[in-house]
């Protein structure tokens, strides 16, 4: 057996593994909650389980067969989770509990893609830690259990990144079908939820950022190209919502509702609920019927006002609203809260598996301030090797996370595709020992006495 095929042969059987683990965890937590199933899964759940049903019986997959161009409700949520709903029910039937387990299969998949990522750009030894961080992270399996969108963005965002990546490190002419092809992965995971809409503009911009001399008109016609496809993927929904319900939004509506919202959290004179808002417009615009649903009647009149009300809550204080981001950056960055605080920061809590094994490894390395030291230390590592580079990059996918959703109204749902690559960062802390090892064995030896 040759050397080459021993070392694949190696990896092979570490992304296994990583799979293996990741899977059993994953299916503990579905089989311990497997009697709350329907508390678990919010409204949303059933909302793309009609969709995908109607998509099956031939109502449209992006126009349905019900589109009314006064309710834009109706798009208030992108139909790629439907697709995907219906996709597995044409193979397994109709039944969201089998839905769950493929979603669990899936998130195992991407356990190992974390390990392959690690294993690719750092080393086998990070490809062990930060896929083993994925596979026992408690949030990661607990919410890979829920059949909503949020688990399966982090699917095609970490493929996305990942292809990127590889397009930065080739210089033939596949590095702008890759940069293509991370894109139309990008663009997909704006099918499933909105977040990524932004991400390739960020993404381009740090592949310019490190682009050695003479490379960087090269890095500025890869981010173009990766941009470019993002917003190819999108269009038919932009196309879609102007055309049929004459609303000039990329993806979906709810901005308004989402900033007005999340500012109630921290500000009490607000809404910070839908049932809150719906009241309060009523009794402002004395219009009862707003009271029904968020968008409709004049829903696009009441987004406008939603959004200049936000904008003017921040505008006049500033310094008030960079204390909440800051809340909202702690919440999205928390491994380890011990009880439910209130809302939204109990979507933070998600405790240890009840399987003793699973619980020993969780309550060892889930500890707030031990993932951060990891992750601090794994940036160092690089940054010492020289690699300062290749931290960048895989930064950009958590801090373009966080930033956007420091703005907004933040879940914790919404911030688990900023674990996979802080993960991975976490991994290369055991980069530090080769650091440590080069920088021994470059010292100069004692002279004799």
């Amino acid at each position: 057996m040759t050397d080459r095929w021993k070392r694949w042969t190696l990896v092979a059987l570490l992304l296994a593994g990583v799979f293996v683990i990741a899977f059993v965890v994953r299916a503990t937590y579905r089989s311990e909650r497997a009697s709350a199933f329907d508390t678990i899964n919010p409204y949303q759940t059933r909302i793309a389980h009609r969709q995908a049903m109607s998509m099956l019986d031939g109502g449209g997959i992006l126009i349905q067969k019900d589109a009314d161009p006064q309710r834009i409700q109706q798009i208030r949520r992108p139909p790629g989770y439907a697709i995907f709903l219906a996709s597995i029910y044409a193979v397994t039937g109709p039944d969201l509990r089998l839905a769950q387990f493929v979603q669990i299969l899936i998130d195992a998949i991407a356990a190992a893609g974390v390990a392959a990522v690690a294993c690719w750009l750092l080393s086998w030894r990070a490809a062990i830690f930060g896929g083993l961080l994925y596979a026992f992270s408690p949030h990661l399996a607990f919410y890979s259990t829920v059949v909503t969108p949020d688990a399966a963005v982090t699917w095609p965002v970490l493929a996305g990144g990942a292809i990127y990546i590889a397009a930065h490190r080739r210089e033939d002419r596949w590095r702008f079908a890759l940069a293509g092809a991370a894109g139309v992965a990008i663009g997909a995971s704006c099918w499933l939820t909105a977040q990524g809409m932004t991400l390739p503009f960020l993404l381009a911009a740090a592949g310019i950022l490190i682009a050695r001399r003479g490379e960087r008109r090269r890095a500025v016609w890869t981010g173009t190209v990766l941009a470019a496809a993002t917003v190819a993927v999108i269009s038919p929904l932009t196309i879609r919502n102007v055309l049929v319900y004459g609303v000039a939004v990329p993806i979906r509506p709810g901005l308004g509702v989402t900033l007005i919202e999340g500012l109630g959290v921290y500000d009490q004179s607000l809404p910070s609920t839908d049932g809150e808002l719906l009241t309060d417009e009523a009794i402002r615009f004395d219009r009862p019927e707003y009271e029904g649903a968020l968008y409709h009647p004049d829903g696009q009149e009441r987004e406008r006002d939603r959004v200049r009300r936000a904008l003017d809550a921040i505008s006049h204080r500033p310094v008030w609203f960079l204390g909440v981001m800051a809340s909202r950056i702690r919440l999205m960055l928390c491994y380890d809260a011990e009880g439910p605080p209130g809302w939204p920061a109990d979507t933070a809590f998600v405790g240890p598996a009840e399987q003793p094994a699973i619980r020993f490894v969780q309550r060892i390395f889930f500890r707030t301030w031990l993932v951060w030291l990891l992750i601090a230390a794994g940036i160092s590592a690089l940054v010492l090797m020289g690699d300062w580079r290749m931290a960048l990059l895989l930064a950009t996918i958590p801090a373009h996370h966080v930033l956007l959703q420091s703005l907004l109204l933040t879940e914790y749902k919404y911030t688990l595709p900023i674990h996979a690559w802080l993960f991975i960062l976490a991994g290369a802390a055991v980069e530090l020992s080769r650091v440590w090892t080069r920088t021994v064995s470059a010292e100069p030896a004692a002279e004799p006495t």
